[in-house]
This record gives structure tokens, C-alpha cells and sequence, in this order.
């Protein structure tokens, strides 16, 4: 009874906020401008207000329900386990939360848990995503967990690396004593049935120490698979390969990041590729290049597609007779894409890199940086991201770079993983690799070797300084023979 009671409390305490909410943005909307006419509600707000009085509905017949059925209509841990809260906390949380990417859960619930956590944050940057549900789980574990309390969950391997779990990063490294952050292999994603690596978190809830330090294999104690967890207190992704981070924080330290001069993005986006893309060319087509097409120095096109903007990248006024012909059936769903906001609804987005004459093209999910500098007519789509250069001996020279295996070394410390031993090169590592010092002479070196599509590893090692040392390190994570 007791039980019922606080759920009814609950139920009545959200109503009345989701009423108060809902009087809000009402009363905005109503409000006057200084011709005396109403401001009105704008699209998102109009989007919110539907979404509250949906919830606020649901509330209401889950506390009819509630009064009609009896019964508590949740799990609550400080109903069921208050003695145990009540001193503090538990000793041990243990758990494999489920990994749900933000996007697959209802726009409800992320509002829901973007007010509930502090860091169920979205990244910042033009491509920010909110977290992966892992994420939130993690907060409560730490809020279940006694002061000196110990959680020790297997998450998704990308909150290592993940912009968004940034927030969830620092807190642990800078508030908690986190033991073991370790990336399980292919082995054990396959036991759980993953579609991405899990990583063993075992973190304790008190101020490191000193000297701290972090396991990042399971087992007994090994140094060599240890790091400073004062390290993981900086920002960015958590760097887990002992020798290979500290080339990595050497080089961060003396070489500017690449994004500094250059800006990382993402190739065309179509929202509708069945549409756009064809097998053969035609009229008004141009080939295309996705990361399946893209290998080191080449690119390989396999479709072609209804390229429906000028040489600026302005939308078409008028398309071209066959173009125009197969995209008509399509109108309605064109206009239901996400990227849709107006205009001709045969355009398609993203496109700068589509448009410019010199770039560097690499693949997102690969085992190593596949660089290529593609032919003007190839348009690279988002499974290839790429960057805009003012000549093609810039572009050369980037290709160079970043086909060494050093680049990929530094990439895969960063990049999320995936099944296979593949990482996603995506910008926000690519704009992190270190950026060499180098003179007139040895970028016109370096963007020669690109366009031979010759190794540039010797001339690049010169220019990062690295000696055996690093180089031992950063092979154990690119091997592969160039």
C-alpha cells in the first residue's frame, strides 16, 4: 500500500510539472509582438508541445490505472532496497546495461534522460549525437554505489573513445579511482553477440590517488598493461596502449592537430539512396564513391548518382528529362527526409566536398586509413569523409600523410572500434592526428610521394621524430606492410 502510494505521488508530482510545462510554452505562444500580433509557436516548439500532452495523456491512464488495478506499477530501488540506501549505498553494482543507440530510442525518452543524468549529454560539433544508453546506466551505478562502493559493468567499448561520453569520461577519471577500463577482444564481443566490442569498467567511488593507476587488461596486476590514470584525466578519448600513448601524447604536444588547418567532414548525404543511386550512368548522373569503393590510392565507383546541382553546389532550377523522370513517383518521400527543410525537393545535402576541385578522400570503417585523391567528377557519399584542399599538392601531401602507417597507429588509439578489427576513421580522429612541422622542400617531397603513390612512412617518421622506440610501439597497432 505504502508502495502504491509513493507511485501515485510520483505519478501526480510529473503531471503537474508536464502540466506546468505545457501553460508555458501556451502562454508564449500567445504573447504579443510589438505590432500586437501573437508570437506564435515555432515548428520544435509546436513538435514539444505534442510530445508533452502525449506524455501527459499516458501519465494520466497509468494512474488511472494504477487507482483501478492496485499493484506498484514500477521497479523502484529506493522502494524496494531503502534500508540498503539508507546507509549509504551498495557495496558492489554489477551489470551488462543494454547498448541502445540514442537514435533508436523514442524522442520522449531522450528528453527524459538528457533532464534526468548530468552526462547523457550530446557531443559538441556539426555532428553531434546524443550518448548510447550505456552511458546513463553508468550514472546510476555510481549513484547506487556507497562512498568507496565499487561498480564494475562491461560497456561498450566506444565510451573510451566516444565524444559524446566525454562528460562520463572525466567524471570517472577525475572524481573516481577507476581500476580497470579494459577493451575485451573479438572473442568476447562474439560470446556476448555484440555488434561492437565490450570493454570491462571496474571503478571504485573515492578520490584517486597520486599514483593511481589503471588497468587496461583483465587479469593480475601487469604494469605493462597499466597507465597513469592521472592521464585519463585529460580531455578526449582515453588512450589504453601504455608505450603507444606516450608517442601519442609526444607528438600532441609538439605538432599542432591536423584539424587546425583543415576541416574534417562528411561526404553527400542523399536520404535516399535507393532513389539516387544507379547501377549505370546516365544523363545528368556522376559516378559515386562510398567506403567499399575507396582503397589506398584508389577509388574504385560502382553506382552513379542523380546529380541534381549546379557546379556551386546551388540545387538545380530545372532537372534534366531523365532525372527529372525518375525522381517524380518519389516527391512525397523526398520531402519526408530528415534533412528536408524547403526548396527543390530533388536536392540532396552535404555537399561541399562534392563540389570543390582538390580534396582527400578516406574511408569511415576500416582497419586502417585508406587515403585517396579522387578524380573532380567522383562525389564521395557519408561513409567517406574527406577534406577540401586550395591545391591538389595539398591534397597529395595529406593523402600521403595519412596512408602511413604511423597515421593509422595514431587513428586506431582513438577510433572506436568495431567487429573485425576495423575502427571508425571518422573526423573527429582524423582532425586529431598530429600535423608535422614541415619546411616548402618537404611538403612538395611529401605531396610528390602522393602523387606517385609511393609510402611516405620514411619521410613522415623524419618528420614526427620518432625513433625505434616509437616505431615499435605505434607497429604493434599498424603492422600491416605498406
Amino acid at each position: 500500500e505504502t508502495e502504491r502510494a509513493v507511485a501515485a505521488g510520483l505519478y501526480q508530482h510529473a503531471a503537474a510539472e508536464l502540466d506546468r510545462r505545457i501553460a508555458e510554452l501556451i502562454a508564449a505562444g500567445r504573447n504579443l509582438d510589438l505590432f500586437g500580433l501573437r508570437i506564435g509557436l515555432a515548428a520544435r516548439e509546436w513538435a514539444l508541445l505534442r510530445r508533452l500532452r502525449l506524455a501527459l495523456s499516458e501519465l494520466r491512464r497509468a494512474g488511472r490505472r494504477l487507482a483501478r488495478e492496485g499493484g506498484t506499477p514500477f521497479f523502484s530501488v529506493e522502494s524496494h532496497f531503502c534500508d540498503v540506501l539508507s546507509d549509504g549505498g551498495f557495496d558492489i553494482v554489477l551489470g551488462n546495461p543494454p547498448w541502445v543507440r540514442a537514435e533508436r530510442l523514442p524522442a520522449r525518452v531522450r528528453e527524459t534522460l538528457s533532464e534526468r543524468y548530468a552526462l547523457w549529454r550530446p557531443a559538441p560539433g556539426p555532428f553531434a549525437h546524443f550518448p548510447d544508453l550505456a552511458v546513463a546506466f553508468c550514472e546510476r551505478a555510481l549513484e547506487l554505489a556507497a562512498t568507496r562502493g565499487v561498480i564494475a559493468l562491461v560497456v561498450p567499448a566506444k565510451l573510451a573513445t566516444a565524444g559524446y561520453a566525454e562528460s562520463l569520461r572525466r567524471h570517472l577519471a577525475q572524481r573516481c579511482t577507476t581500476a580497470v577500463v579494459a577493451p575485451l577482444d573479438e572473442t568476447a564481443a562474439t560470446t556476448f553477440g555484440a555488434a561492437v566490442y565490450p570493454m570491462a569498467l571496474v571503478v571504485a567511488r573515492a578520490e584517486p590517488e597520486a599514483g593511481a593507476r589503471t588497468e587496461t587488461r583483465l587479469g593480475p596486476a601487469d604494469s605493462t598493461h597499466q597507465v597513469a590514470q592521472r592521464v585519463l584525466q585529460a580531455e578526449g578519448p582515453w588512450v589504453l596502449e601504455p608505450d603507444a600513448a606516450t608517442v601519442a601524447r609526444r607528438l600532441e604536444h609538439d605538432f599542432p592537430p591536423l584539424a587546425r588547418q583543415w576541416t574534417p567532414q562528411l561526404g553527400v548525404k542523399t536520404g535516399a539512396d535507393s532513389i539516387f543511386l544507379v547501377a549505370d550512368p546516365l544523363p545528368g548522373t556522376r559516378p559515386v564513391a562510398r567506403g567499399r569503393d575507396v582503397a589506398r590510392w584508389e577509388v574504385m565507383p560502382r553506382r552513379h548518382l542523380l546529380w541534381t546541382h549546379d557546379a556551386s553546389g546551388r540545387p538545380l532550377a530545372e532537372l534534366p528529362e531523365a532525372t527529372a523522370a525518375r525522381l517524380a513517383p518519389f516527391a512525397d518521400q523526398l520531402q519526408r527526409r530528415t534533412d528536408y527543410h524547403g526548396g527543390p525537393v530533388w536536392q540532396v545535402f552535404r555537399i561541399a566536398l562534392a563540389v570543390v576541385p582538390h580534396r582527400v578522400l578516406w574511408v569511415d570503417l576500416a582497419r586502417e586509413i585508406l587515403a585517396v585523391v579522387p578524380p573532380p567528377e567522383i562525389v564521395p557519399l557519408n561513409t567517406v569523409y574527406g577534406i577540401a584542399t586550395r591545391s591538389g599538392a595539398d591534397a597529395h601531401a595529406l593523402a600521403a600523410l595519412l596512408n602511413t602507417r604511423w597515421c593509422t597507429a595514431l587513428g586506431r588509439i582513438t577510433a572506436d572500434p568495431a567487429r573485425g578489427g576495423f575502427r571508425r576513421f571518422n573526423a573527429r580522429v582524423v582532425g586529431r592526428l598530429p600535423l608535422p612541422h614541415a619546411s616548402a622542400e618537404q611538403w612538395a617531397a611529401l605531396a610528390e610521394l602522393g602523387r606517385r603513390r609511393e609510402a611516405a612512412d620514411t619521410l613522415v617518421g623524419e618528420l614526427y621524430g620518432l625513433d625505434a622506440r616509437d616505431q615499435r610501439a605505434l607497429l604493434r597497432l599498424a603492422p600491416n606492410p605498406r
